[in-house]
């Protein structure tokens, strides 16, 4: 039976981390430990979708492939988990417990398949796995894998198969790509924020961003867990109730963002109209809220156009290609009872 949980969860009095979860920014990590609702956009949940069913269809043709090279594959699909703090753990699944031709000592087997444009990128890396995990590239992969070979103490051999030629890239990392202590921080602090029920600034990538299940958390990328302001705000009284009213009703809808779109479309049009009301004033306090403009900014990149002709993926396509306009949204906080 499939896990359908997040990268992150509780279970019973112990949070669990997945291996393969590690290595996405720790705002998307602890937001699934606080079971903020997914809402991914249609066209990233079907290319993930779709990545993942690839990958399950070749995994067992590459695995057998490899035992008639010669290889010996023991415990596939073997749960692995690294301790990181009292009840506090890291678990994921091996591809398997490899033994190459004539070696006598095991290595944790890691499988990947890519498309054409990713497995060339993933050649041009560097000139062995080992340098690809630390061209900063393919910082999801480096943490998985190091987390199985830190928790199996073994080295690893790593194959990306790309799907359209069928060619097998088979590579040994020695050591693990990601120290143990670069792993334990990032845990520890994620329980830190996770304990606090608040969110980490995000400081991923724009192409992370693009896949990211929480797009609406990158409207902000610098308030997460800020204190609001104590000042008196500007706003005259009658102006404050159509807020308040305003207020309520965009957190409502704000809470069911990821049952579907419509809801998300008629949360930003409340959320403009709150920007209205404000007219001008950075913040207000308004019924049971705290109300606070934030400046931020969204891309728009002519993907359609572009990834096809120059032969790269959709990130490298907005990395080089995303067009920005300011804008603003209200950030509301929950004020104390006087």
């Amino acid at each position: 039976m499939s896990d359908d949980r997040g990268i992150g969860y509780r279970e019973g009095n112990t949070s669990i981390y997945r291996a393969s979860g590690i290595g996405y920014c720790l705002t998307r990590i602890v937001a699934y430990m606080l079971d903020y609702k997914e809402a991914p956009g249609q066209f990233q949940a079907k290319i993930l979708t779709d990545a993942a069913r690839e990958g399950n269809l070749h995994e067992t043709s590459i695995v057998n492939r490899l035992i008639e090279d010669g290889y010996r594959i023991d415990e596939t699909q073997t749960e692995v988990e690294l301790q990181i703090l009292p009840r506090v753990l890291i678990r994921g699944h091996t591809d398997g417990i490899a033994y190459p031709p004539r070696a006598k000592k095991p290595r944790v087997l890691e499988v990947k398949t890519m498309s054409k444009d990713r497995f060339k990128k993933w050649m041009t890396s560097g000139s062995n796995t080992a340098e690809r995990m630390a061209s900063g590239a393919w910082d999801g992969y480096a943490w998985q894998i190091s987390n199985y070979m830190h928790a199996l103490n073994m080295p690893a051999i790593y194959v990306v198969k790309n799907r359209d030629s069928g060619r097998l890239e088979i590579g040994e990392l020695k050591v693990p790509p990601i120290p143990l202590t670069d792993i334990q921080k990032k845990i520890i602090a994620a329980e830190k924020w996770r304990k606090r029920g608040e969110l980490p600034p995000c400081d991923a990538v724009s192409g992370d961003k693009f896949f990211c299940p929480f797009p609406y958390l990158h409207e902000d990328t610098s308030e997460f867990g800020s204190e609001p302001d104590d000042e008196p705000d500007p706003v005259d009284d009658a102006q404050r109730a159509l807020i308040a009213a305003l207020a309520d009703q965009y957190d409502e809808l704000a809470s069911q963002v990821g049952l579907m779109k419509p809801m998300d479309d008629e949360r930003k049009s409340v959320g403009g109209k709150l920007i209205a009301a404000l007219q001008g004033a950075e913040y207000a306090y308004a019924g049971q809220w705290k109300i606070k403009a934030i400046n931020g900014s969204s891309s728009y990149p002519d993907q359609a156009a572009l990834a096809k002709d120059l032969g790269i993926t959709v990130p490298e396509l907005k990395e080089k290609y995303w067009q920005k306009h300011p804008y603003q949204y209200p950030k509301l906080t929950k004020r104390e009872a006087e």
